[in-house]
């Protein structure tokens, strides 16, 4: 189900004593829907400023804006557009390209998907479309807004209050309320000729690493191309810290990087589980090992699952290196749970 919350001097209280009442999602609008007028801008970007509503867990997943795409647009190599979510001091939590050809030729709301990011306070919505008289996509504005909360501008020289009228630009976002949902992927799920792993597949603790990486060693007899690794984990601390990634790593016998990849820790939830991270295809054969750096901080750890199985190779490294382990542990019944998923 989803809910449009018009957000206005009128209802600001009600929203804030009704939030249990919210829906799973929660598009948030600071326009009428009408747009009174429609402009261009060329180096300027948009901006509209939004308060995270009183959910549990708000979770930006979507930005929606009202304009349309106009004159000559290479559809083979358009023009890219691009979209940041700023917090209250215009610093970036995430941003995102995307080509012009996503908005329409007619007047109506286009919708560009985020990477699910978890929000509080005061955030921006900022949003860069580049035009000139020859070509690109205009911008609709709502001249009669119940609150003002639009601004103009760009990093390089500044954003700054609008000074031609009082108006709002059509922009809006969609909330989840809750970290987003993941598909359920069992151990039996993940086992098999196409997957390479070491662990039982049953669970039964969790250790987080500050420094270094959690490693397993594999051995292809014959080669293979790995597409993706899968981790059995789980999310701790505050949502609102998870801007420090965590990275993957697959170093063959000599040690060398084969394949790094980053990922925000925001792909796992509180909830334990398997996660399937997809990494470029990298072909392999022989010995070689896979690290995981959890990159934990005291306001957010990343929690990789072990079983208590005799130990087929699992170990504590910095990029293949052997570090002593930083935790009480039976060394000798103990696997991370690291797979590798092949085509």
């Amino acid at each position: 189900m989803r809910r449009l919350v018009i957000l206005s001097l009128m209802i600001a209280a009600v929203l804030t004593c009704a939030a249990s009442v919210y829906a799973d999602n929660v598009e948030l609008a600071y326009d009428s829907g009408i747009a009174d007028d429609f402009t261009f801008q060329n180096t300027d970007g948009y901006l509209v400023r939004y308060t995270a509503p009183d959910i549990e867990e708000p979770f930006l997943t979507s930005i929606s804006f009202f304009g349309y795409r106009y004159g000559e647009i290479n559809t083979d190599s358009p023009p890219m557009g691009y979209v940041a979510i700023l917090d209250g001091q215009y610093n970036k939590i995430t941003s995102k390209d995307f080509p012009f050809t996503l908005a329409g030729k007619l007047p109506q709301w286009n919708h560009v998907s985020i990477e699910p990011i978890p929000l509080s306070g005061t955030f921006w919505i900022y949003l860069l479309l580049p035009s000139n008289s020859a070509g690109g996509v205009v911008m609709g504005k709502d001249l009669e807004p119940a609150v003002f909360r639009s601004r103009i501008g760009n990093h390089a020289s500044g954003f700054r209050q609008i000074t031609d009228g009082k108006y709002n630009w059509m922009i809006r976002c969609e909330l989840n309320d809750g970290p987003p949902s993941r598909p359920n992927i069992t151990s039996e799920q993940i086992s098999g000729s196409k997957f390479i792993f070491r662990d039982t597949g049953g669970c039964v603790g969790f250790q987080t690493l500050y420094r270094w990486g959690a490693t397993v060693q594999f051995d292809i007899p014959q080669p293979k191309t790995v597409d993706s690794i899968y981790l059995y984990g789980r999310l701790t601390g505050n949502w609102f810290s998870t801007e420090k990634p965590f990275t993957v790593y697959i170093l063959d016998d000599a040690l060398r990087i084969q394949m790094s990849k980053t990922f925000e820790k925001r792909v796992f939830s509180s909830a334990p589980g398997w996660v399937k991270l997809e990494i470029p295809d990298t072909r392999l054969s022989g010995k070689i090992y896979a690290v995981i750096e959890l990159n934990s901080r005291d306001e957010v750890q990343l929690f990789l699952g072990h079983d208590a199985a005799p130990n087929k190779g699992s170990t504590v490294t910095q990029i293949g290196q052997p570090k002593d382990w930083p935790f009480k542990i039976d060394e000798k019944n103990f696997n991370w749970m690291i797979r590798l998923g092949t085509t």
